[in-house]
């Protein structure tokens, strides 16, 4: 933020205009002619344009005089700029892409299969993966200070982005991920223990990570997920969990050659995502509808702030000289007219 302001470095010398203002005001009112006349006649009719006339060179000694003291007061053009620094943090997002994401979660204003079923078709009523891939970008979006990396994960995990500040790559990537791509389950350490890699060197003064997943971990690996966020507990790394999906979940299933839409009920582990968070000083959150989704994400991301410096610097430039030459050229002025064309009869 830039701003230019006139500032005065010897305000004090402004005490000069009391003196100039007295001496202009006895030049103008006590100042005799020089030439005596018989009588005062004329000057009674008003004041003619010579005797006017005579009065420019005291004028221009008056203002010249006041410029001077306004230089005198050291005049300069500030300059202030404020320079706004964000101190962003290091997180990585870790998205579950177990085929269980293909699920659709039905608002409460869908009551029936066919409504449902006609929600899907016109798209209105999106996949979880889509939803999450959605919702996802935007959080992405509103971290522009921010790098942020992306793990994906089902019966294994992979690192789909490193921590970057390139977050159109980081998107693209997002955007190609896809339910059946890696082998099917749900495993909740490796995604820990990978974002925890990747974070555990970073020199951002916090590093935090999200975990999305509409599933129970069941995949046995060498460290519990309570084990891997107490290893991202040491390294000060942040998690916080969310489980996605409710009680009003739909899938598709196939009975005899014809489709039809079956309820299922959320399974993730509500009591091993709160440890999770809880274990790492995070937040616990469930998403069981798009606009839940979208409201977790908000408040994650009003929950990890980022430090702002704002130092201000000030730049000053002397601006007397204007002043100075305007009032030795007015005073030059007023005696060259005061001793050449103006002068006065002795």
């Amino acid at each position: 933020m830039n701003g230019e302001f006139l500032h005065f470095a010897s305000k004090w010398m402004a005490v000069l205009i009391i003196p100039l203002a007295v001496a202009a005001i006895r030049g103008w009112l006590l100042k005799r002619p020089s030439l005596r006349v018989s009588s005062l006649e004329p000057a009674r009719a008003g004041r003619s344009p010579v005797s006017m006339l005579l009065r420019v060179p005291l004028l221009c000694e008056v203002i010249g005089l006041g410029l001077l003291i306004v230089a005198l007061c050291h005049p300069q053009a500030g300059r202030k700029e404020t320079i706004t620094r964000k101190q962003g943090i290091d997180i990585m997002l870790a998205l579950d892409i177990s085929t269980s994401m293909d699920i659709y979660d039905a608002p409460e204003n869908i009551r029936t299969e066919a409504a449902l079923a006609n929600g899907i078709r016109n798209a209105s009523i999106p996949q979880r993966i889509a939803l999450a891939k959605q919702e996802v970008a935007r959080f992405i979006d509103r971290r522009p200070n921010d790098r942020i990396g992306l793990v994906a994960f089902a019966g294994v995990t992979y690192t789909v982005c490193p921590p970057t500040l390139d977050h159109d790559f980081l998107k693209s990537h997002l955007a190609q991920l896809k339910t059946g791509m890696i082998e099917d389950g749900t495993g909740i350490a490796a995604p820990i223990a990978g974002c925890v890699t990747r974070l555990r060197d970073s020199p951002a003064k916090k590093r935090v990570m999200v975990l999305f997943t509409d599933g129970a971990d069941n995949r046995a690996i060498k460290i519990t997920p309570l084990q891997a966020a107490k290893i991202a507990a040491d390294y000060d790394i942040t998690i916080h969990t969310v489980g996605l999906g409710g009680n009003r979940a739909f899938t598709i299933r196939n009975f005899f050659g014809r489709s039809r839409m079956q309820q299922v009920d959320a399974s993730y582990d509500r009591g091993l995502l709160k440890a999770i968070a809880a274990e790492t000083g995070g937040r616990y959150f469930a998403a069981e509808s798009d606009e839940e989704f979208r409201e977790v994400l908000e408040e994650i991301d009003r929950l990890e702030t980022v430090e702002l410096e704002s130092p201000e610097f000030v730049d000053y430039e002397d601006r007397f000289w204007p002043w100075l030459m305007a009032g030795a050229a007015l005073l030059l002025i007023g005696f060259c007219l005061e001793h050449t064309l103006l002068v006065s009869v002795p």
